[in-house]
C-alpha cells in the first residue's frame, strides 16, 4: 500500500500511514522519491526549491530521532 501511495505521489498520505502504523524504517524511502520527484517537476526557483528540501530533511532527521 505504502509503495502505491508514493509511486502516485500521495506523499501526504504516505506519511500519514508511517506515522499512524509506526513504519519509521520507510520514512527515507518516501523523503528520497518526494525529493526526487521535486527536482524533476518544480517550478521553483533554485534557492527556493533548496530551502524546501533542507526543511523536509531537517524533519526527517527529527521523525527518526524521536524513536
Amino acid at each position: 500500500m505504502l509503495k502505491l501511495l508514493y509511486k502516485f505521489r500521495d506523499y501526504k498520505h504516505a506519511l500519514t500511514l508511517i506515522d499512524n502504523l509506526n513504519f519509521k524504517q520507510y520514512l527515507p524511502q518516501v523523503y528520497e522519491d518526494w525529493t526526487c520527484t521535486m527536482l524533476r517537476v518544480s517550478s521553483l526557483p533554485d534557492h527556493l526549491l533548496r530551502n524546501r528540501l533542507e526543511l523536509k530533511f531537517e524533519s526527517l532527521k527529527q521523525k527518526i530521532a524521536a524513536e
